[in-house]
């Protein structure tokens, strides 16, 4: 569904009054009969009085106009005969020459026709021809910059039914129908606002700061006195929930983990009992508004009442929208993939006919392009369900029809948002793997920011209803948020430390200047919250642990404040790599537990992978290879059972490790086996291939440091030594992109890379080697590790100068330390000599 494409509308039946003829027209489509003074039937269809796409059919006895270009001339002469007014002045109707065709069997003829009105100009065809005792004229058009409306008007003449005349049939009472129409609009009024209450109720009500059994016991009263599968009970049990998960979040932080886990068990209940009694109620309501439709929409009132008729038809249409928009929302949040993909379909088909029907309208060329916005939302909503059912390429292809109808709609309309289609772009980029592409899009999209803010503000200073405009302003921040945020983590994950910081900061900014009303909840909190997580997690990558506990501890207390379990789950987990590099393994396992019981309660199976991945990674710190294993063989179990796990090849790579330490714990000085190397080699191999769509350096670095350790451990040092030093040339990038390189070289994770290396180039007896190594790591610890007395060589001369070598090493350490004491003292008391 492109720009270019046909327009498809859905249609009615219509019968002449008269009998002689039915067929299909648009829906929205009213009439406007009568006989002209000549005894010839004019039938004229329309969604509006004037302008906009119209099909006309003008019939009468064959006997009177069957003669050549009859009912034509008569047609021309009428038009004439009204631009002749003066109030009609300028206005024109002018005919080409028309051509021999054909059409049902019978000679027909076809000719091409321009109408000016009051500067508006209109084209089209007209076509005569004769059917049994009858002839017939039918004149087809649309204003000239819609040549697709008139060209989509010619396939209905083909549904054309012809009949003999008979007693004429009065149409369905315009004011009948308006009357009826009163109580559509009225439905259609409570409707929408019942709507935008739960909307408000479910996404943006107040977080729970507090919570008692009274409260809990008091809810509970309240939601079992609801219908069940109503808006009511949703409503109920929602607020059940979030008391009870306000409990359980008390609990964790006691340290009380089974009772937690009990609340949390009971709150995943309400939660999911919250979510289907709204589905099903809004499966109710959208089936009453179908009804609706398919009523009105079999009416064919006169084109006097169109402009009330057509209101009231977009009123229905507007609050299936909202049904549907408010299913696809709560299955997203749910993670009911199901739910979310038929939503997903229902709203790109609604936002389809939408377009196709306005494109038949005579409105203001803003409303065109405002459907057109929505057709591309539509299909960019298409693109995330493809990208669920892993179908990238599918994905890719809904994104580029999107990108076109935004590329279609003119620069200067404000709404056209083509920022949301290259973010849209360069996230999918990012999951591809093609993090380069990614971050075209992703600058792209910030160029577009920057270039179209005039314009944005322009428009947001037009808008009179306060609330609207700030709602639009919070809008282009958290738009500009994103971007600054993705490019962020983008460059992040391709080693470019500096450039991060840089588009972190821009996200801090943007989150930071968001003025948000009462009802857009906690939004500001939330994107502050994750950008500082962001940059402690730099902070962290980067060798600043002061800086980033300091950023964690802000990010937590946010979310703790807002309840912001998932988010809060990932920073407890994040912040345990502090605690790691200090030693500090009993309190960094307690933060990945928790961490690890909240993803499991939240249902995000990846997150609980990447956990237990994290938890055999600490007991191997802490020097328990036994539960290292258990715990990475219940990731990678998970992952491979998890189809396009994102997990997978960090657990693989984990369960290489850990199975490692336990071997070479049970072996001791034995080398691994030749079938032992090549299972575990097997391993890091399984998590090379998961990971080779979405590289990553650190990715690259583990990879090829835990190939090294292995083949090492199998007696290949020189196999080992080639692993460690592309993990080291590899680290040297990102130590280059570091803020600062010196806090990154102190990292153990930075500097244990070195360690390895020197330790075998010593084993290899190439001491030589090891010095330039050790220089290369810039590490003082690593070098306080590694002294010089620990360096060996089988050369006895070099033993010797190894020897001289450490003794001044001492000497100069001990001279180091006279100097600092001294210069600590008051400068009187300082040995000048």
């Amino acid at each position: 569904f492109r720009p270019d494409s046909p327009i498809v509308f859905p249609t009615k039946d219509y019968a002449a009054p008269d009998g002689t003829f039915r067929l299909k027209i648009p829906q929205r489509f009213c009439v406007l009969s009568y006989q002209t003074p000549t005894g010839a039937t004019f039938t004229d269809f329309a969604a509006a009085e004037d302008g906009g796409a119209r099909l006309t059919i003008l019939h009468g006895p064959a006997k009177t106009f069957g003669a050549s270009s009859t009912l034509l001339g008569h047609v021309k002469s009428l038009a004439d005969r009204a631009n002749s007014l003066p109030i009609n002045k300028g206005n024109t109707f002018t005919l080409s020459q028309g051509q021999k065709t054909s059409f049902r069997g019978q000679n027909a003829k076809i000719t091409t026709w321009k109408m000016v009105t009051k500067g508006v100009v209109e084209t089209g065809q007209a076509m005569e021809w004769r059917q049994g005792d009858e002839a017939f004229l039918a004149v087809w058009g649309a204003n000239a910059k819609q040549p697709r409306a008139a060209a989509a008007l010619r396939p209905l003449l083909d549904t054309l039914k012809f009949e003999k005349r008979s007693p004429s049939q009065p149409l369905e009472d315009s004011r009948s129908m308006l009357n009826s129409a009163q109580s559509v609009m009225t439905k259609t009024m409570q409707g929408m606002q019942s709507s935008s209450e739960r909307m408000v109720a479910l996404k943006f009500t107040s977080p729970v700061t507090s919570a008692s059994a009274q409260e809990l016991e008091d809810a509970e009263k309240e939601r079992l006195a609801t219908a069940p599968n109503s808006h009511r009970r949703a409503l109920a049990a929602l607020k059940s929930a979030r008391l009870i998960a306000k409990l359980a979040w008390d609990a964790v932080l006691r340290g009380e983990y089974a009772q937690a886990n009990q609340l949390f068990e009971k709150r995943n209940a309400l939660d999911t009992e919250s979510y289907n009694a709204e589905i099903a109620a809004l499966r109710h309501d959208l089936k009453e508004t179908d009804a609706e439709i398919e009523r009105f929409g079999r009416l064919t009132p006169y084109q006097a009442v169109a402009s009330t008729y057509n209101m009231l038809y977009g009123g229905l249409l507007t609050l299936k929208g909202m049904q549907i928009l408010m299913m696809q929302t709560m299955a997203i949040n749910q993670n009911d993939d199901t739910m979310r993909e038929e939503a997903t379909h229902l709203l790109f088909d609604l936002r389809s006919r939408e377009l196709s029907e306005i494109q038949l309208f005579s409105e203001p060329p803003e409303r065109t392009w405002e459907a057109m916005t929505m057709v591309a939302g539509a299909l960019e909503d298409m693109a995330d369900v493809a990208q669920q059912h892993a179908d990238l390429d599918g994905g890719r292809a809904y994104l580029a029809c999107g990108l076109d109808w935004r590329l279609a709609i003119p620069e200067s309309y404000p709404k056209r948002n083509l920022v949301e289609s290259l973010r849209n772009c360069a996230i999918l980029e990012a999951a591809l793997g093609d993090v380069r592409l990614s971050r075209d899009y992703s600058e792209a999209a910030m160029a577009e920011i920057g270039r179209t803010a005039p314009r944005r503000e322009k428009y947001i200073a037009t808008i009179e209803d306060k609330d609207i405009a700030l709602m639009e302003r919070v809008d282009w921040q958290n738009s500009k948020w994103v971007i600054a945020n993705n490019l962020g983590v983008t460059v992040q994950q391709m080693g470019d430390y500096g450039a991060a910081e840089t588009y972190h900061r821009q996200a801090l900014s943007a989150a930071e200047a968001i003025l948000e009303p009462n009802s857009m909840g906690n939004v500001r909190s939330r994107l502050r919250a994750m950008t500082l997580g962001n940059l402690a997690v730099l902070a962290n990558d980067t060798g600043d642990g002061a800086e980033a506990r300091r950023l964690f501890s802000e990010t937590i207390e946010i979310y703790h404040s807002i309840v912001a379990d998932s988010e809060l789950a990932f920073t407890l987990r994040n912040s345990a790599g502090l605690d790691e590099d200090d030693g500090k393994f009993d309190t960094a396992i307690r933060k990945v537990e928790t961490a690890r019981l909240l993803f499991t309660q939240l249902g995000q199976l990846d997150n609980v992978i990447s956990s237990h991945t994290y938890l055999s990674a600490l007991a191997l710190g802490k020097g328990d290879p036994a539960r290292a294993v258990e715990e990475a063989t219940i990731a990678l179990r998970m992952a491979r059972a998890t189809p396009g796990s994102s997990a997978l090849g960090g657990s693989a790579r984990t369960v290489a490790l850990a199975k490692l330490r336990e071997l070479e714990t049970q072996n001791g000085s034995a080398k691994l086996t030749p079938e032992q190397q090549r299972g575990l080699l097997a391993l890091v191999q399984e998590g090379d291939e998961a990971d080779a769509r979405a590289a990553t350096p650190i990715f690259e670095i583990k990879a090829h440091t835990i190939r090294g350790k292995i083949l090492r451990a199998g007696g290949d040092l020189e196999g080992a030594l080639t692993e460690f030093k592309a993990a080291i040339a590899r680290q040297e990038t990102l130590r280059a992109n570091a803020k600062s390189a010196e806090k990154f070289s102190e990292q153990k994770s930075s500097y244990a890379i070195y360690d390895d290396a020197v330790s075998l180039l010593l084993q290899l007896n190439r001491p030589e080697e090891a010095f330039d190594m050790l220089s290369r790591s810039r590490s003082n610890k690593l070098r306080d590790v590694m002294r010089l007395t620990a360096l060996k060589s089988n050369d006895p001369a070099l033993n010797e100068l190894l020897d001289r070598a450490a003794a001044l090493d001492e000497k100069l350490a001990k001279t180091r330390a006279r100097l600092a004491k001294e210069q600590s003292e008051p400068a009187p008391q300082r040995d000048v000599k």
